[in-house]
């Protein structure tokens, strides 16, 4: 146990002093530590939709760069475990894919996506670097196994939401595509910021993200050609995270999110964290 800790930290002072070198940025470190990226979760023959134990969970997951060019388009495809369906991307919230996915995840799964795939971010990360690393997985998704799924979804949990929402309008969707959905929907997301703290008034990302998480957030770009949103809001009091401030600053306020995207609501008990299963089950039913 001792050992494994040393060499854990011998590879975060490595990490750093790369990053003081100016070698490696922010992202670059959270990607090498292996805190960020994409990874696809493993779809096991006899799924059931139980909810996975911690170790499971943990087990389901092996990285894929995904890219503008990388990694080549055969590794790609092979990931893809059932041809026809669509691909269900996943995008946790502020604190990491923790306990609020181990019931979600074996619901998708179960569900037999062409390819299941969960994008990993931290908040210390600066927030247009996020959304990049979002659009561009997505778009070299769609551009190398386009053909094998029949549409994409992405499901994105609080935070989340306001990654996948920015992320929207900087996917290439492929003329290879067609007219298939490309479909963002966030579940108990605070899209107006959690807080009424002025944002810069040019719209420039804060020095990190969970700085635009903690600002008002009025208004979002335009998707890009062939991509829509659909936003699951919850309510106060069940979800304490859209509890208004004292200057009545509310989180969930309706009308702010992608322009043009569905607003429905999520039934007013449920919670922040029980919202993501249950948006998981409407996704899988096919009621969503």
């Amino acid at each position: 146990m001792t050992a494994g800790r040393n060499v854990i930290a011998l590879g975060l002072v490595v990490l750093l002093a790369a990053s003081c070198a100016g070698l490696l940025g922010p992202v670059a470190i959270s990607h090498a530590a292996g805190w960020s990226g994409w990874f696809t979760a493993r779809i096991d023959a006899g799924e059931t939709g139980a909810p996975d134990t911690k170790s499971r969970y943990l087990g389901r997951f092996a990285d894929l760069p995904l890219g503008l060019s990388t990694p080549p388009c055969d590794e790609v495809r092979a990931r893809v475990q059932y041809p026809g369906r669509p691909f269900v991307v996943a995008v946790h919230g502020v604190e990491g894919d923790g306990p609020e996915w181990w019931p979600a995840m074996p619901v998708l799964a179960a569900a037999r996506p062409a390819a299941l795939l969960m994008f990993r971010w931290v908040p210390y990360d600066e927030r247009d670097p996020i959304t990049l690393g979002l659009a561009v997985g997505v778009s070299r998704l769609l551009e190398c196994a386009g053909d094998l799924a029949s549409g994409l979804v992405v499901l994105a949990h609080s935070a989340g939401g306001i990654v996948a929402s920015y992320a929207a309008s900087r996917i290439a969707v492929p003329a290879s595509w067609g007219d298939k959905p490309v479909v963002i929907v966030t579940v108990a997301s605070p899209l107006a910021g959690t807080v009424d703290r002025a944002r810069n008034t040019d719209g420039r990302a804060e020095a990190k993200f969970i700085l635009d998480l903690g600002s008002a957030i009025s208004s979002y770009p335009a998707a890009a050609r062939g991509v829509t949103a659909v936003h699951l809001r919850t309510q106060y009091p069940a979800d304490g995270v859209m509890k208004p401030t004292a200057g009545g600053h509310r989180p969930n306020e309706p009308g702010i999110g992608v322009p043009g995207a569905r607003e429905l609501e999520v039934p007013a008990d449920v919670g922040h964290v029980p919202a993501l299963a249950w948006a998981a089950e409407e996704l899988a039913s096919g009621r969503l």
